[in-house]
């Protein structure tokens, strides 16, 4: 828990990977990666939350998802929960 928000953390010491080119797209959503962490990205933002991640190669990975607990409003208006 931090402040009014529910925050998950996921680590671990393996291989990494380039987690800024994982997670940037063109102008039309494209990434040679894959669309994967975009998508989890846009959705956690429908509801005021964010998706961090820090990774290298060689490195290991830390994924951060924050979402918070009161209800907030979507960007087409409706309350979400």
């Amino acid at each position: 828990m931090r402040d009014s928000s529910v925050c998950i953390e996921i680590a671990d010491d393996g291989v990494g990977f380039d987690g800024d080119a994982a997670l940037d797209h063109d102008t039309e959503g494209e990434n040679r990666e894959g669309f994967g962490m975009y998508s989890i990205r846009e959705r956690l933002r429908l509801f005021g939350g964010s998706l961090d991640v820090a990774s290298k190669t060689g490195e290991g990975t830390v994924v951060t998802v924050t979402m918070p607990i009161e209800a907030s409003e979507s960007q087409s208006g409706e309350r979400a929960r």
